[in-house]
Order: C-alpha cells, then sequence, then structure tokens
C-alpha cells in the first residue's frame, strides 16, 4: 500500500495481533485456568535441573510443567502486558507428536523467547506491523537447539520497535510495564523476557543483545542475565531491524530467573553442540575446569570501574556497587578500583558503527503514522538533518554550551560511506587491542585481573518514554558489546527513597547532555523498590568464568543477609494461592489478668459520644490520642515519644508471637518513610492486619494483657490487646471504624489497629483485586501485597509494597520532600526531625501532625 494510505493498513493489521492473541488466551483449555493444583505449586518452586530429573525420571510430565508456567504466564502478561505470540497449544501437540526429545539435558522445561526468535508458523513482526500476517516457515537455529534439548517453547515476549530501547513499545503489541512499578519500563529491547522472568511465568528465556538488551532488562526487572561473545550462541532463523549490520553485532544469550537456573541453562545449551546448528559458532565446547577453577579460586581479583566518564551512576547504582564491592571484600578477595581506556571513546565508536546508515535500515519498515520509540526518534531526526544545519548544532553544543562530551558524539552521526565505515571498524579494532593490552598488564600472565565490576546502566529503569532523552547513556552495556566481553547482571538491591536520594550537591543542569538526558528521570521516591544490579564482567568467551563469579558474588552477599529477593517470592505465592506467611494455627488463649487490669481502668476521662451510643472505644475527654479507661493526664513531648516507641516494639513483639500478618500505615508509614522512626509529634500509631489475622486475634487474644520488662524501667508495663465487637461488621460506620487497639494499660496510650477487607461491592462491579478498609480507605491488592520487611524503631515491620504511592495517594506529594511540618525539620545529616525553638514548652504538646 501507497503511503500515506498504508496508516490503515497498519492500524488493521495491528488490530488483528492483538484480536488475535486475546482469542488465544480466551481458548486455552480449562487446564490453563486458575487455581493451580498442589502439583503446579511444587513445579513453581522447584529449579530447572531438578525439573529435567523429574521429568526424565517419569515423576512428573512434561506437559504438566508446561501448564503450570503457562498458567502463571498468562497472569503475568494480564500485569504486564510482556507477552506477544501465545503458543500453549502448538507446545503441547509438539509435546503429543513426539518434536521434542524427552532425553535432552532440558527434558520438559518450558523457555519463552524474544519476539524476533524465528518459530515456525508464527510471525517474528519485530514490532513492525508490516511484518505481521507473515508466518515463518521454519524453526530457527535456538528453536531446532532447544526441541532437540528437550526444551518446549512456549511464548514469544515483548520488545522495541526498532530494537534500539531500553523500553518495549509498539503499536503491534502495546506497551510492556515493570512488573515492580507499572509506570516504568521493563527494559529493552528483551523487555518482555524481563517482565515475564521476574514476575514469575517462565524460569529461562532467550533474547538478544546489541548494546545491552538482554542486561538493561535484566538490571530495570530483577532477574539474571549473561551476554555471551559472539560466536557461542546461534543466530540462524531471527528477525532483526537492522540485517546486515556487523559493526557491533548482534548477539542472543538467555536470561533466568535465578543464577542457578542461568548456570545450568547456560552449560546445557552448549554441550548440545551449537555449531552443528549454526556455521557461525565457534566449535567451542563448555570448559568446565574453568568453571570449577573460579568456583574454587581463594583469592579472586577485582577490580571496579565505578564510571563510564559519561553518567556517573546515580546514587541506588553507586550503593548497589558498593555493596557488591564490599561483600567480595569481607570474603577476603582482593578488591581495586581500575581505569581501564577510556569507555567514552567507545561510546563515540560504537554509536556511529551502530548507525553507519544514517539510521536508514530500521526506519524503511515504518508504515505511515507507525508509533516510534521515543528515543530511537530523536536520533532519527537528528541523522536526517541536512549536514550544514547540523554542523551548527554541534558548533552550538561545543563552543556556547561548552558541552565536550555531547558535541563529540553528535560530531560524526551522519550515515557513512563504505570507505569511512572502514574507518570506523579500524578505529574499533584498535580501541580492543588497547583493552586487551591493558587486562594484560595485570599479573605477569595477565592474570592478575579476574573480573570486573561495574553498573549496568546509570539510573535504574527509566519512566514509559524516558528514552527520549536517555537513549545515549547506554555507555556501561554498549562498552562490552564492542569490546565482545563476556558479562552477566545479578540483582542486587533496590532503591531506596532515602538512602538514594540525589544528594543537593549534586546540579542536573551542570551535567553534559547525556548525563541530564538520563538524571532527569533520576527520582529515589518515585522509583522506590526498583531493582538495582550490578554488571560482572569478563573477557572475551569467558562465559564460564563469569558464571562461576556471578556464584561467588551471590554467595559473598548472602553471607551478609543481602541476597536479592525475587520480586515474586511472595507476591507469586499470593496470586497462585500458596500461603505468603505460616498459617495462624489455633493456640491456648494466654493468661490474661484482665481483673488486675481493670483496677486501674476506673478512671472516668473517657467521652460518652451521646451522638453514637454504639460507638465501642472510648477516648479521653482531654485527648482523643488517649484510651479513657487508663489515661488521666496528657504526657509531656519527652515522655509521649518514649512510651509511644515501647508501645510499638511491644506491638510488633506480640504480633511476631502470634504469627499475626500486620503492617504499618498512615502516619507511622509516613515515619517509617522518613527515617524508619515514628514521626515526633505524632499521638498514636496506625497498623493494619489482615481479615484472617483479626478473627484470629478475636478468637484466641481478645482482652489479653501482656507483660513486658522494658529497658530503663525498675517494673515491667502491662499492653492489652481488645478487639472490637463490631469487627464482624464491614460497612463503613463512623462509629467502629477501628478493629481492635493496642493499648498501653499506664498511659493509656494505644496504637489503633484496622482490618484491610476485600471490595466485595467493588468485586461484584468486575474490579478484581479491589481492597477496602472500614475508616473509608481504598486499595488495591497489588498496593500491599507482597508486604516488604523493614525496620520501624529498631524492630522488623511489614510494610505495604507500593508505600510510596499509597503514601502520596493519602498525604499528596509534598508530604514526601517536606522538610518543615508541625513545628519540626528534618535533618538529612543526622536523618533526625529537630524540633523548632519555639515549638516545644515544657509538659506541652506540639501542634498535632495530620
Amino acid at each position: 500500500m501507497i503511503p500515506p494510505f498504508d496508516f490503515f493498513v497498519h492500524r488493521a493489521d495491528c488490530k488483528r495481533k492483538q484480536d488475535e492473541r486475546a482469542s488465544r488466551i480466551a481458548t486455552l483449555p480449562r487446564a490453563y485456568l486458575f487455581p493451580l493444583s498442589p502439583s503446579e505449586r511444587g513445579i513453581l518452586e522447584e529449579d530447572i535441573g531438578s525439573l529435567v530429573q523429574d521429568v526424565q525420571k517419569g515423576e512428573k510430565k512434561a506437559v504438566d510443567v508446561l501448564r503450570a508456567y503457562g498458567k502463571v504466564a498468562v497472569k503475568a502478561h494480564e500485569k504486564t502486558n510482556c507477552l506477544t505470540e501465545i503458543m500453549l497449544k502448538e507446545a503441547e501437540g509438539w509435546l503429543e507428536k513426539g518434536e521434542i526429545n524427552m532425553k535432552g539435558p532440558l527434558a520438559g522445561i518450558p523457555v519463552s523467547l524474544k519476539d524476533s526468535i524465528g518459530v515456525a508458523g508464527f510471525d517474528s513482526s519485530v514490532g513492525y506491523s508490516c511484518n505481521t500476517g507473515k508466518p515463518v516457515q521454519f524453526d530457527g537455529a535456538i528453536v531446532r537447539m532447544l526441541k532437540d534439548a528437550g526444551a518446549v517453547p512456549f511464548v514469544k515476549t515483548a520488545l522495541p520497535v526498532t530494537l534500539l530501547s531500553f523500553e518495549s513499545f509498539n503499536d503491534v503489541w502495546g506497551r510492556c510495564l515493570n512488573p515492580h512499578n507499572a509506570k516504568y519500563s521493563p527494559g529493552g529491547s528483551t523487555g518482555g523476557e524481563g517482565a515475564l522472568l521476574a514476575f514469575g511465568g517462565s524460569r529461562i528465556g532467550i533474547g538478544s543483545d546489541v548494546a545491552g538488551s538482554v542486561r538493561a532488562p535484566a538490571h530495570y526487572s530483577g532477574c539474571y542475565s549473561i551476554r555471551c561473545s559472539t560466536g557461542r550462541w546461534p543466530k540462524l532463523g531471527v528477525s532483526t531491524s537492522m540485517p546486515g549490520q556487523e559493526g557491533i553485532p548482534s548477539v542472543f544469550s538467555p536470561m533466568a530467573r535465578t543464577l542457578m537456573d542461568l548456570t545450568y541453562f547456560t552449560r546445557s545449551f552448549v554441550q548440545m553442540q551449537p555449531w552443528k546448528y549454526d556455521q557461525s559458532v565457534h566449535p567451542l565446547a563448555w570448559r568446565k575446569e574453568a568453571e570449577t577453577e573460579y568456583k574454587e579460586k581463594k583469592k579472586l581479583k577485582v577490580g571496579v570501574m565505578r564510571t563510564d566518564n559519561v553518567v556517573d551512576p546515580a546514587p541506588a547504582c553507586a550503593r548497589a556497587l558498593d555493596m557488591a564491592a564490599s561483600a567480595l571484600r569481607d570474603q577476603g578477595h582482593e578488591v581495586f578500583d581500575v581505569t581501564p581506556p577510556d569507555p567514552y571513546e567507545a561510546l563515540v565508536i560504537a554509536s556511529n558503527l551502530l548507525n553507519a546508515d544514517g539510521t536508514k535500515t530500521f526506519r524503511s519498515f515504518f508504515r505511515t503514522g507507525e508509533s516510534d520509540d521515543p528515543g530511537a526518534k530523536e536520533f532519527g531526526k537528528y541523522m536526517r538533518l541536512p549536514r550544514f544545519i547540523k554542523w551548527f548544532y554541534w558548533a552550538y553544543v561545543k563552543y556556547i554550551k561548552r558541552d565536550d562530551t555531547w558535541a563529540g558524539l553528535l560530531e560524526h552521526w551522519h550515515a557513512k560511506s563504505a570507505a569511512e565505515n572502514w574507518q570506523w571498524v579500524a578505529r574499533r579494532e584498535l580501541y580492543k587491542s588497547r583493552w586487551h593490552e591493558w587486562w594484560n598488564t595485570f599479573g605477569e600472565k595477565g592474570d592478575g585481573l579476574d573480573f570486573i565490576l561495574t553498573p549496568p546502566n546509570a539510573t535504574p529503569a527509566v519512566p514509559h518514554g524516558g528514552m527520549k532523552g536517555a537513549s545515549s547513556a547506554c555507555g556501561y552495556t554498549f562498552l562490552f558489546n564492542l569490546l565482545d566481553y563476556s558479562c552477566g547482571i545479578l540483582p542486587v538491591t533496590h532503591v531506596d527513597p532515602i538512602d538514594d536520594m540525589l544528594p543537593p550537591s549534586v546540579k542536573v543542569s551542570k551535567m553534559n547532555g547525556v548525563a541530564r538526558g538520563a538524571y532527569k528521570h533520576y527520582d529515589a521516591i518515585k522509583m522506590a523498590g526498583l531493582p538495582v544490579a550490578i554488571q560482572l564482567v569478563g573477557r572475551r568467551l569467558e562465559e564460564e568464568k563469569v558464571l562461576a563469579c556471578m556464584l561467588r558474588l551471590e554467595d559473598a552477599l548472602d553471607a551478609k543477609g543481602q541476597k536479592y529477593e525475587l520480586l515474586q517470592e511472595n507476591y507469586l505465592r499470593s496470586i497462585i494461592g500458596i500461603p505468603t506467611h505460616p498459617p495462624l494455627e489455633p493456640l491456648p488463649r494466654r493468661d490474661a489478668p484482665v481483673l488486675g487490669v481493670g483496677s486501674r481502668s476506673h478512671r472516668r476521662h473517657q467521652n460518652a459520644y451521646p451522638d453514637e451510643p454504639d460507638k465501642y472505644f472510648h477516648e479521653a475527654d482531654f485527648d482523643r490520642h488517649y484510651d479513657g479507661r487508663f489515661a488521666n493526664k496528657r504526657l509531656s513531648y519527652d515522655e509521649r515519644r518514649k512510651h509511644l516507641t515501647a508501645l510499638m516494639q511491644t506491638y510488633l513483639s506480640t504480633m511476631n508471637d502470634i504469627g499475626a500478618e500486620t503492617w504499618i500505615m498512615h502516619g507511622s508509614l509516613l515515619g517509617w518513610w522518613w527515617n524508619r522512626k515514628i514521626l515526633p509529634w505524632d499521638s498514636d500509631i496506625d497498623a493494619m492486619v489482615s481479615e484472617k489475622s483479626i478473627h484470629h486475634l478475636a478468637d484466641y487474644y481478645n482482652m489479653t494483657v501482656h507483660h513486658y520488662q522494658l529497658p530503663g524501667l525498675d517494673e515491667g508495663r502491662d499492653y492489652m490487646l481488645e478487639v472490637n465487637p463490631h469487627y464482624i461488621n464491614d460497612s463503613m460506620e463512623s462509629a467502629n471504624k477501628i478493629d481492635a487497639r493496642w493499648i498501653d494499660t499506664d498511659t493509656g496510650l494505644y496504637i489503633d489497629i484496622t482490618t484491610l477487607r476485600r471490595n466485595r461491592t467493588a468485586e461484584a462491579r468486575g474490579v478484581e483485586g479491589a481492597m477496602m478498609v472500614k475508616d473509608n480507605h481504598h486499595y488495591m491488592y497489588d498496593d500491599i501485597f507482597p508486604l516488604r520487611e523493614s525496620k520501624f524503631e529498631g524492630c522488623p515491620v511489614n510494610v505495604p509494597f507500593a508505600y510510596s504511592e499509597v503514601l502520596i495517594e493519602e498525604y499528596r506529594e509534598g508530604a514526601l520532600s517536606q522538610t518543615v511540618f508541625a513545628g519540626h525539620r528534618f535533618e538529612p545529616e543526622t536523618q533526625e526531625w529537630i524540633p523548632l525553638r519555639h515549638a516545644v514548652q515544657q509538659n506541652k504538646l506540639l501542634p498535632p501532625g495530620p
């Protein structure tokens, strides 16, 4: 169809593919519907090595493994839009017809594939509508190898149009979302795999990498990957946006949910002799001795590359690098900073080689009106400018803006002749030789440096559309594509809204153009909870060593209690019906000296609330933050803070002993967010429990008194757990919105306990996952679960999963940035709220906070 009329064909083709995908999901056999059976739950908990043994011994059927992961993959797609082609029915057919070798080293293992990998009978659109409706005729080399090894290809996954982005969006399939935070990218260009693996819908995926495309998704989404050197993996039978581009060769490589699975799969795949399937693969067998050597080497020599000299790592990424270096150093390994040949030069060379055609090839597939990736669009727009206009812009950046870094990249961005391209290839080879010589300077035989640690990217995941400014900030990964080094990604931590805040001394406006494009999206508050990884780099064709050293690093982190916790350890369990915490078994009632407490409850300072005759809990008439039965005075500022701290500590200790599922909310959660402490102007504490837990507390612990001997007190203190008998009523009545209280029987201070319940009214209207609390707060299930573990007032505590969003919804964004409030100023250096001089008077409270 001739432009611009091909716009209508484009729209029709996109709708047809999306309708086809929806139909394939809707017509899946009942075997792919929830809930999971107990045996399927067990399958999801096993590593792939164990699953292979079970399948080959006949203890598990390959079709049952496929169905278990198929169910969760569909659930992952509902949350993240990570799937393109759904091949589940066909996969069952391949198993039934014996097309899968059940004696192979990957027998029965479902494997997800990037959309660009050719599977007979399915499109490989690469996100372009012009490629739809053209199913490939034969399996590519990767798919043939997988089937011969016993693996089962079962879904294809999302990628960006052009394949040149750390986002994953195109008109054909839509936008793929980060499973940690739907406002952020899962990475690219193998972003669908990152989202699916992190969610738990697959254990093994295969993608391609030309500038970081299996590494950025692992970093953004929180899973594992290795970028293999060219010639180690086949690529025959795949599609691309730039056929013929060999200046920076693309390489296909694996991603995995765990490091154990990544190692097992990579080893098994190489043992299948891929050079027999694709002439471009080196006949290089798996070198077990190299793997063993680095698993057992007593002292590793580790270089730390802290910057690529273009964009310094943001605080979260710098902290992850420090954690990795510190963990290895604590294990006795030699860790030192290194300054290799300038990585900026590699970025200049690689960007000119990758787009030597002036972006003509990847743009040739676009139809009229077809959406472009925001970063590729800006890059392509610049490439198409007349040379004299580009010269003026380059001169402006270099001489007026005085930005040599950005100008150095812009200078040669144009379509190149064959002679020019050869010159850039020569520069590439010279640069690679300089790195080779530099590495050899460590030790007499070049063995004085085992591997290098770097950030995978300057920042964690970018928000959707963020590649418009951040597309050039790929130096940490692109460098090793140019060098063709083997390198792995290992998740280490998550963005912390306090520890990872950008210091006030950092001025983004003063950075070079590349750095500004990356840092303008960095916001530790909004990014809170996103994964942060490190990159572990070996030399060319050193996959065995890299995987072994990744294990040494993960073990070192584990020894410090810092091993990365996968996103779905709890979340996946919750959606598939596996308990997220030990069940609450019926326990005998504790001895509850309620009569002894009664002698203290004769005080008559409680408000009668004549307009609410059914109200159960009554507060003191002189202050609503005290229980009227136990309080007879308002405490001073210092006394109140001390008693509230003890109140919180004893509550958390008791709930932990009982096994109740509880977490902090409202003002207490806000205090946790700022410095893991109660806000000094707060007069009570807010906690929440699950429905199951409130029933358990009512049945076995109502009106029980718990005695604690606290530090600094000669006598112990009693705390009473009291459940409101109206807790069984889930209507939003104002009189009895508090379901229980934890009460200090000496002072009358208390913790309000509310219950998170299913919102059955919303469910009846088709709103899945809607939750409510009787105090008129509404949440989605994903806002709260899986609960995150942290510390509060020095004690272990749970907080909601999406805590930033929960707080912003309740208090607005200013509550997470306003440093003067309720007569206090927050001091970043001490991480404390300091009373303003006039705010506190002897025996008087500060003005109440929110």
